[in-house]
């Protein structure tokens, strides 16, 4: 599992990024009726799924090959993401742990079926996060491509609205979110000791502050 600290993501986008201008929160926008099902799903109807992929497939098992850093946090993430799929489902994952520039040498190149990874916010905008996931983006290692959501980004880039914008973006991490571009895991956390003394503090910024755990799959 990871760390207590650690929140359980239902978006790609942290907490903590919000309009500039209305002040709403972006994490809390994206969620939908039809994202929240997605995420929330039982046992039983992941069960039934994987019973009916088999079928299509025209297989006993499937095995997927998860690949992971060799940190203690990332080997209690995909220890437990194999427990899961393995206990519930019956699927066969296997797991490796490497030093982070040899995982990310295999990222690169797409050798792999699964990858746990994450990504801390270079600015507090979703933008940061979201382009990421376009078709063109040297960080898109899974390849995942979707013709909405380029639009929706594109058009966040050349808008002179920022209403627009911050539509547009919504939008796409909406179709991101729905077509599981990237499946949101958790956001990773820090807990910090302040001497009441202290004031005026600002603990929030574009960094660790908003730093995002998920996982990909290989196209």
């Amino acid at each position: 599992m990871p760390n207590l600290a650690d929140i359980a993501a239902t978006s790609l986008t942290p907490s903590g990024v919000t309009d500039p201008v209305t002040g709403k929160e972006f994490s809390k926008e994206v969620v939908t009726k039809r994202t929240k099902a997605i995420q929330s799903g039982t046992k039983a109807q992941a069960k039934a799924y994987y019973k009916k992929a088999l079928k299509e497939l025209g297989k006993k098992q499937i095995i997927i090959k998860l690949l992971g850093d060799d940190t203690d946090d990332a080997k209690k993430a995909t220890e437990f993401i194999q427990s899961a799929l393995e206990s519930t489902l019956g699927m066969k994952v296997e797991v490796t742990n490497m030093p982070f520039k040899n995982r990310f040498a295999r990222e690169e190149a797409g050798d792999f079926d699964v990858i746990l990874d994450g990504w801390s916010g270079d600015y507090a905008d979703p933008n940061t996060f979201l382009e990421m996931f376009q078709k063109t983006n040297v960080n898109n290692y899974g390849s995942w491509e979707n013709a909405a959501y380029n639009k929706a980004m594109e058009t966040s880039k050349t808008t002179t609205s920022s209403k627009k914008r911050w539509a547009e973006l919504v939008k796409a991490e909406r179709i991101l979110l729905t077509q599981q571009g990237v499946t949101p895991l958790y956001y990773g956390n820090t807990a910090t000791l302040i001497n009441p003394k202290v004031k005026n503090i600002t603990l929030k910024g574009a960094g660790l502050a908003y730093n995002f755990k998920g996982a990909y799959i290989s196209k």
